[in-house]
């Protein structure tokens, strides 16, 4: 249809008409109607066509924005909107709440394990905090088991009862 508007107006551009008059619209509409109608593309729409295309219109589900105008009743949800576009909505809604839930026990997993680290590098200080001795104490597992080596050695010993140098 677009090609042969084009064709008519392609037509009339050779005559120069002058789209401001009123007479040379009227001109330019008709020809186009004219042609249309020779082609078999015109329609003219009756009362209904319209009332139609205006329903068209408004029903359009408001979640994914397509028409919901030739659906069923029972596929109609809220509104004009598709029930499942609904449905899945709250599906999506439950899984976001669900992935939140384990990204916050993952939070707090973490949080957990860094506390534990922290307080076991707190009790390596503790431990490694007789330092007038001459030694450097050293405990690889939290306080579990210490060594100690010289300063400026690489040399390191097990130190065996680390609780009674702790209270030295």
């Amino acid at each position: 249809m677009k090609q042969l508007i084009k064709d008519v107006l392609e037509d009339l551009s050779r005559g120069q008409v002058n789209l401001g008059s009123e007479a040379a619209r009227e001109v330019v509409a008709t020809t186009i109607m004219i042609t249309l109608k020779e082609k078999g593309e015109y329609k003219k729409y009756t009362d209904d066509d319209l009332e139609e295309q205006e329903a068209r219109e408004y029903w359009v589900c408001q979640i994914c924005k397509k028409s919901s105008y030739d659906l069923d009743w029972d596929y109609i949800g809220t509104g004009t909107n598709h029930l499942s576009c609904e449905v899945r909505l709250a599906i999506d809604k439950d899984e976001n709440t669900e992935k939140y839930q384990k990204e916050k026990e993952r939070a707090k997993q973490l949080i957990d394990k860094s506390v534990k680290n922290l307080e076991r590098r707190k009790l390596s200080e503790e431990i490694v905090s007789n330092n007038d001795t001459g030694y450097i104490y050293e405990t690889p597992d939290g306080g579990k088991t210490v060594f100690r080596r010289d300063v400026g050695s690489d040399k390191r010993e097990l130190v065996e009862n680390w609780k009674e140098l702790k209270k030295e």
